[in-house]
């Protein structure tokens, strides 16, 4: 057993961890604090905007600091969970691959994140007059394990996104689920489960903050290109959300995808297949339930999708 305190005077968060082949312990999360334990550092300190998000390694026995980096821009970097923007829901997730590459995954409103490499987004992209509580980018950046940034790109817009969850499997591809605020995405690929949303959005407001889909994609080992990227559901009615919450990837790379829906008008936006239970009991109306769906290694089909879910939901 081994349990280790790191962090700074401020708030840490830790949102996702993983062992390597020698038990090196790997973590990445986000913080307010201006010092953090650093070293061999990237970048050494909180670049601005209260929240920057950090990745760090500690030896097999846990007390030697392999190294600890900040990640971050000017402005607001953070991970998230429903409700809190500073924490994730990911901190089972896969964050190291065996071709010894680390995965930080994070969302931002920074437009000077260091990026590097001939990525799949090199700038921030948002659109003009998007409210300015959802003008939000998603991020990956690839490390090594000694602490070394070798890729980043940005992941969003010109609607905003907000990613929830991140996995890298053993060839080093990368996934990620989050929520869309818009149906603007500009790298939704051809032929997948749902290209489009199906859908008209209830609220025309700018000042919505609730995600009005999911959305999946799966990036290369090297972040030059997006492999496939769809939405998942879609809501309906003002104040309506859904919410993907956790990741998993098995043998095949089919990728099975977890998290919460909210409808106000049904629940036609959610496709069903060999399903355990076929619709959420209840009549839905504000309450949020549960569901668990499968991919195919490609995204061209679901092998299964089902609520899970009690009659008051979550």
């Amino acid at each position: 057993d081994l349990t280790v305190l790191i962090g700074g005077s401020g708030q840490e968060r830790i949102s996702g961890s993983a062992l390597d082949e020698n038990n090196n312990i790997y973590f990445e999360g986000a913080t307010t604090s201006l010092d953090l334990p650093v070293r061999n550092a990237f970048q050494p300190a909180l670049a601005g905007g209260e929240w920057d998000c950090y990745i760090a390694g500690l030896d097999c026995k846990g007390d030697s600091v392999l190294f600890c980096t900040y990640f971050g821009g000017s402005k607001y970097d953070y991970m998230y969970i429903s409700g809190t923007r500073t924490e994730s829901i990911i901190a089972n997730s896969r964050i190291y691959s065996e071709t010894g590459m680390l995965i930080l995954g994070g969302n931002t409103f920074s437009s000077d994140l260091p990026i590097r490499g001939s990525t799949i987004q090199t700038q921030y992209k948002i659109r003009a007059g998007m409210w300015h509580r959802v003008a939000i980018n998603g991020f990956i950046a690839l490390f090594s394990t000694d602490g070394i940034l070798k890729k980043s790109t940005y992941l969003g817009g010109p609607g905003g996104i907000r990613l929830h969850a991140h996995a890298i499997d053993k060839r080093g591809n990368i996934y990620v689920t989050g929520g869309v605020f818009e149906d603007t995405i500009w790298f939704i690929t051809p032929g997948v489960v749902q290209p489009i949303l199906n859908y008209t959005v209830k609220d025309t407001s700018n000042h919505n903050e609730n995600e009005i889909a999911n959305i999946v994609a799966k990036l290369s080992p090297d972040l030059s290109r997006i492999e496939y990227a769809t939405y998942l559901f879609a809501v309906s009615g003002r104040n309506a959300k859904s919410g993907s919450c956790l990741l998993s990837i098995d043998q095949k790379e089919n990728l099975i995808i977890t998290g919460v829906h909210e409808s106000y008008q049904g629940w036609e936006f959610i496709p069903m297949k060999n399903a355990i239970q076929n619709a959420a009991p209840g009549d839905g109306a504000g309450r949020q339930y549960g569901f668990i769906t499968k991919l195919n290694a490609t995204a061209t089909d679901y092998v299964y999708s089902t609520w899970f879910a009690g009659t008051y939901g979550w």
